[in-house]
């Protein structure tokens, strides 16, 4: 069932929370290195969808021309009476890519990095350890370029067109059941708060009057909920749960 939708502008500095029907989403913020002034953040049902205005880069025709964005995107997940098994996530953008003349040429790039840090397990703060991990979201195509008179090719060298989306997405296929695993946390050992930061980095270059284009439209946080019994999360789990919705 889709909950209560909730939006709100995110300006660089500046921190926004949402409560949904399984998850609160806290310190959710973003940061740009290359002048973009904010994004739009919205939540429906249980996932969070971050979008952009002006994140990206812009070659114009010229000799040589070039241009990037490089941002930060944070939050954090609390679970709310259920733990996180999976968290789905998924960027998308725009590319085109121009040679009008021989000679001419234009490239875009781009990359997500991103970290996950366990914060809570089975209701209660987790701090036994520093449980960090790094990954990756694999852009598709991760590159594209074009040189007159030859048509546009991705990363693997295989044709495709000179414009159109591009999409990233991570999950856990093929890595295991459940978060908990991918943290090699112990037998009924439960995430229930979680730390996601992102660094998108997006760009282009061209020459001899090409032309190339990138952005990010948006990118969506959609974690799976699973409820926790009170065998599993305790009764000082349960009790720290009911106070942080008395606080909402």
């Amino acid at each position: 069932m889709v909950g209560l939708v909730h939006a709100a502008t995110l300006f660089p500095g500046s921190e926004l929370s949402f409560s949904g029907a399984s998850f609160e989403y806290t310190r959710v913020r973003f940061a740009s290195a290359t002048g973009e002034s904010g994004a739009d953040a919205s939540l429906n049902g249980n996932a969070l969808t971050v979008s952009f205005g002006g994140f990206g880069g812009s070659a114009a025709p010229a000799p040589f021309s070039s241009d990037y964005g490089t941002g930060f995107i944070g939050l954090r997940i609390h679970a709310i009476e259920s733990f996180i098994a999976d968290l789905n996530i998924v960027a998308q953008g725009t590319y085109a890519v121009e040679a009008p003349v021989s000679g001419s040429w234009a490239s875009v790039f781009g990359s997500i990095p991103f970290s996950m840090q366990v914060l809570g397990v089975n209701g209660v703060p987790y701090t036994a350890t520093d449980l960090s991990r790094s990954f990756s979201l694999s852009l598709n195509p991760s590159s594209v370029s074009i040189q007159n008179p030859n048509g546009a090719v991705n990363q693997s060298g295989q044709a495709i067109p000179a414009s159109g989306n591009w999409m990233a997405q991570w999950s856990l296929a093929g890595l295991a059941s459940t978060l908990a695993q991918v943290f090699q946390l112990g037998t009924g050992q439960n995430i229930t708060e979680l730390d996601v930061a992102l660094s998108p980095d997006i760009s282009t270059a061209a020459g001899g009057n090409g032309a190339g284009t990138v952005t990010m439209g948006q990118v969506q946080f959609a974690p799976t909920p699973e409820p926790t019994s009170l065998t599993l999360i305790g009764m000082a789990g349960w009790a720290w749960l009911a106070y942080r919705r008395r606080k909402r």
